[in-house]
């Protein structure tokens, strides 16, 4: 009984020290944004906010992101007029921030 009882307080330690080494080695990573042909590029660095914010971003800093891309039918004819929406989220910015949808309209290309 001692060993089992030992065995599963050497799991618990490890679990733990794993937690731990995940969370405080955790390194800053830009997000990247991605257009419908494959390419893709890293918004800068995002600023923290200072004091007495608790490390929250200031949105009004951030950088904005840019999707692209072109809406076509399943035989490849472009489509024109389709209304594309895309929804944030983020772990560091105010959930208010996402609450409402940005929408974009296709040109006569199907392009947005």
């Amino acid at each position: 009984m001692r060993r089992v009882v030992a065995v599963v307080v050497v799991i618990v330690l490890a679990i733990m020290a794993l937690w731990w080494w995940r969370t405080s080695h955790r390194q800053e990573v830009a997000p990247a944004t991605r257009t419908t042909s494959g390419s893709s590029r890293v918004a800068a660095s995002l600023p923290t906010a200072t004091a007495g914010t608790a490390g929250r971003i200031d949105p009004r800093t951030v950088q904005r992101a840019a999707i692209s891309g072109r809406v076509t039918t399943a035989s490849k004819q472009r489509l024109p007029g389709a209304r594309v929406c895309v929804r944030g989220s983020s772990d560091e910015l105010d959930a208010a921030l996402f609450r409402e949808p940005s929408c974009a309209t296709t040109d006569a290309q199907g392009a947005y």
